[in-house]
């Protein structure tokens, strides 16, 4: 059977099944080969890509027909600079698509807002523009997307599952609904990254999706050939380099987890954002051996990179994660005073308040997570799981245990707390088995590359239970 390539596999997902197929947004080219280039953008757009992918594909469409506007103003979303000159650009593009059909036009307004990061107050204008184009599945995607914003997990495979049924060779919905059914549903899990591969073999996201799925499922070594195959794919990628070496940090070869991580270091150096993460996992690969002074000086080397004050406030806030678990005690509240200076996000109050119910200042920990709770939607209850923390620590085991009830069940951090909880009340054998998961699961974020400090926080919590 013949491999689709990404543009292939677009085109299979796009084209009508019959006549009576609801409308499609038709765009104004004069150029099918410049139309085929625009999906093609779109298409890694919601595969992930990555930016040169992108760009490679929505530069072609305007070389091949410069006069395509909306092809020209999804390349200036996806341009360099900042977002009020990306936002800007678009508005100039605007000026000149006065004539453009009204479903292009809402599309480029779309983007205009979403490149000025308005794009959370637009779901009205992608709701009109889903129902003038009921049929095209790449703008009724954008609408789902918007849909699920703030919902709950369960909330969110329905809506997922109900786009799927609608466009069942849309491939972007079977990556998303698999990582949404790992938690709760293995073999569907499975079952829908399969799909995904099935859809687009030869782009590299699909095989990045089933080594994550794989990882999730806490099965590295079935992960590895995937991650290979993505590397096969598109070797420019960083995300291959780097799960590769994940993999193998998860099956307990440090050192060759170790070197994957420097070379990919040096490889990536030219790009700020990606060496950094890949310093950030050789950091994570001291503290998985419990070696906080080698973790500390590894985070110390990124603190002295070229940092903006946001990117310095998080290399503060994991020093005193490192610290207050595997270093020095007295550390943490310099680096919790860097990492809050200005308007930290809500992912310090959450740090901060381990940090502190780790150090014994319930008071601080306390603060940190009305501060969080503040923060969050009401759909987020990670504030259950830290209100349990600190009642463990204040030996309040009643409060601990009623806060777990409602704390998210699939969080690691969350089943840290969990096991620690088991373990006072002396249900050591359930407590074991419970380290014994989070021990053997990864650390990274899940569905993208860079360590999950959460996740590798719950890990040296029940690293000595």
């Amino acid at each position: 059977i013949a491999a689709l390539s990404p543009a292939a596999s677009l085109h299979s997902q796009a084209t009508p099944q019959a006549a009576a197929t609801p409308a499609r947004l038709e765009v104004s080219s004069s150029s099918e080969q410049a139309k085929a280039l625009f999906r093609e953008s779109l298409f890694e757009s919601q595969n992930s890509g990555g930016a040169v992918r992108i760009r490679r594909a929505i530069d072609s469409a305007v070389t091949v027909d410069p006069q395509f506007a909306l092809a020209r103003v999804f390349q200036a979303l996806n341009g360099p600079g900042t977002a009020e000159a990306r936002s800007q650009a678009i508005s100039d593009l605007l000026v000149g698509m006065g004539s453009a059909p009204v479903p292009e036009l809402l599309l480029a307004v779309y983007w205009r807002e979403a490149a000025a990061g308005r794009a959370p107050a637009t779901a009205p204008l992608l709701k009109a523009l889903a129902d003038l184009v009921p049929g095209d599945a790449e703008v009724v995607w954008l609408f789902t997307n918007s849909q699920v914003q703030g919902k709950t997990a369960q909330e969110q495979l329905s809506i997922r599952r109900d786009f799927a049924q609608r466009f069942p060779v849309f491939a972007a919905a079977h990556n998303a609904l698999a990582y949404l059914l790992a938690p709760i549903d293995r073999e569907a899990a499975l079952a829908a990254v399969r799909e995904y591969v099935r859809l687009a073999p030869n782009h590299p996201n699909p095989h990045d999706s089933y080594a994550d799925i794989l990882l999730l499922l806490r099965q590295p070594a079935d992960a590895l050939p995937h991650v290979q195959r993505l590397i096969e794919l598109d070797p420019e990628l960083p995300q291959g380099p780097m799960k590769l070496g994940v993999i193998r940090l998860t099956m307990g070869d440090i050192a060759t987890a170790r070197a994957d991580f420097a070379r990919g270091q040096e490889r990536f150096a030219a790009v700020d954002a990606t060496k950094r993460e890949f310093m950030y996992w050789t950091a994570a690969s001291y503290a998985y051996t419990g070696d906080g002074k080698s973790a500390v000086r590894e985070l110390t080397n990124i603190l002295n990179t070229s940092l903006t004050p946001a990117q310095a406030a998080a290399v503060h806030d994991r020093l005193a994660v490192v610290e207050a678990y595997l270093g020095d005690r007295k550390a943490v509240g310099a680096h919790l005073a860097a990492a809050g200076a200005g308007s930290p996000p809500a992912a310090h109050f959450a740090l901060k308040a381990i940090v502190a119910s780790r150090i014994g200042d319930l008071e601080q920990a306390r603060s940190a997570t009305t501060q969080l709770a503040s923060m969050l939607p009401a759909v987020n209850t990670f504030s259950r799981t830290l209100n349990a923390l600190i009642a463990l620590q204040a030996k309040d085991m009643a409060t601990a245990e009623r806060e777990l009830a409602s704390a998210p069940p699939n969080d690691l951090f969350s089943k840290a707390v969990r096991a620690d909880l088991l373990q006072r009340k002396g249900q050591k054998a359930e407590a074991a088995a419970l380290r014994h998961e989070i021990m053997s699961s990864s650390v990274k974020v899940d569905g993208n590359p860079p360590v999950d400090f959460f996740k590798l926080a719950a890990r040296m919590h029940v690293d000595k239970l």
